[in-house]
């Protein structure tokens, strides 16, 4: 969120289950250092932060009101507790929801899939049902 609400955008150089590697989208064209790298702990399963330079040269935008990385994910996270209080919360709702209280707007069909991803973890899969 920190990053969609300041315009900064990062691209993952790796992404597997026991490491990440993110660096700023606009490392090469206006040669921003900014970079996170992590480790998985096998004791705990946490993600732990071996290298962070925490520092762009590059200029964030004026934050816009759509977001390539305000995707299904990040509402999910956003509405777990609301779904959680009404598992039959329309995607609309969460539509609006989104664009009155962070000022963004997405697309129907993230909301519809934020909410199923929000309801599949308070509620459980159609296959855990049987």
């Amino acid at each position: 969120m920190y990053a969609i609400e300041m315009g900064f955008e990062y691209k993952y150089v790796r992404n597997t289950k026991k490491r990440v590697v993110a660096y700023s989208s606009k490392r090469e064209s206006e040669h921003c250092g900014w970079c996170v790298k992590a480790s998985l702990l096998e004791y705990n399963r946490f993600f732990v932060i071996t290298d962070l330079v925490n520092e762009h040269s590059c200029h964030g935008v004026v934050r816009l009101q759509t977001n390539k990385m305000m995707g299904s994910k990040i509402i999910k996270s956003i509405m777990l507790d609301k779904v959680h209080e009404n598992p039959n919360k329309k995607a609309i709702d969460i539509y609006h929801e989104i664009k009155s209280d962070y000022g963004m707007e997405v697309s129907y069909r993230t909301a519809w899939y934020g909410k199923e991803r929000a309801r599949e973890s308070v509620l459980g899969g159609d296959a855990d049902s049987y």
